[in-house]
């Protein structure tokens, strides 16, 4: 899966004259494409979900589209305010956090409630994957509890908001025999009730894969890259370390030093040209 973005190696605090620091992750297109496959495939997840071609899979799959394209606008939105710029990476993730938002709620809510689900979803999964992931201390490269766990807990007590007819979901036979109150109730003892089970199911199932085959590499593959240290690939484009000008392969890292991580060069240098180091950093005990 190449190197993980924006964690994996160290960055310089400056910066020098005709030097370019730090880790550059060039495979955005590829981040793109899987976006959009990923949102394609996830209108079979909910429109399929109901078992035939009527009126509520029309409406799982309008409301995954409007859910996902508010968060995606949300969370760059929010991302612009708070870093000063919006980035492709928070346009994928929003994508995700949106459609994780509105599943529970695709086939319930109307589409206006999608919209609002999508809204807040973008907004609350981005402070999932910053300030919550800090308030934790999460080991949690990929974000997966930000963005799918706060998400879909989000969406789900929220599906006992919006799926009141007088907000134009289906919930109850008439306007009249839906409790918003209840059915809120509801939906957050049965978040409570997963949360609870998918912990203690993944405990054991952790226990068994640390006594077995461990949980974490070592903190020298984990600084080198999952791809390089446990897949060895040799060749592999998934990283690309440099600036303008030229790059280096995942594979141009063997042979260096133990400990040592490469993080300059000079611009205007092609990966053909006999890349050389520039400056690198020591792994510090």
């Amino acid at each position: 899966m190449g190197v993980r973005i924006g964690s994996q190696a160290p960055v310089a605090a400056g910066r020098a004259k005709g030097l370019q620091f730090g880790v550059r992750w060039r495979g955005w297109w590829l981040l793109c494409c899987a976006c959009g496959l990923l949102w394609v495939g996830w209108f079979g997840f909910n429109a399929g979900s109901a078992g035939a071609a009527n009126a509520t899979a029309g409406l799982a799959f309008v409301n995954t589209v409007l859910a996902t394209a508010a968060a995606t606008l949300s969370w760059l939105a929010g991302e612009a305010l708070h870093k000063g710029k919006a980035s492709m990476l928070g346009a994928a993730s929003g994508a995700v956090a949106g459609l994780v938002g509105v599943t529970p709620a695709a086939g319930f809510v109307g589409p206006m409630g999608s919209i609002v689900i999508g809204a807040i979803a973008g907004f609350v999964c981005l402070w999932g994957v910053g300030g919550l992931k800090r308030m934790l201390g999460a080991d949690d490269a990929f974000d997966v509890f930000g963005v799918h766990g706060v998400g879909g807990i989000l969406g789900a007590i929220l599906t006992g908001v919006f799926a009141s007819q007088s907000l134009g979901g289906t919930g109850g036979l008439t306007p009249d025999t839906f409790s918003m109150g209840s059915q809120v109730w509801i939906q957050t003892k049965s978040v409570l009730f997963t949360m609870v089970w998918s912990a203690v199911v993944a405990f054991i199932a952790y226990k068994i894969a640390d006594l077995t085959v461990g949980l974490r590499v070592s903190e020298e593959e984990e600084r080198e890259g999952l791809d390089i240290g446990m897949i060895r690939v040799d060749r592999g484009r998934g990283a690309q370390v440099g600036g303008r000008g030229g790059i280096a392969h995942a594979g141009h890292l063997r042979g260096l030093p133990a400990g040592v991580v490469p993080i300059a060069r000079a611009p205007g240098q092609g990966a053909g040209q006999g890349w050389r180091m520039l400056r690198a950093i020591r792994k510090t005990a």
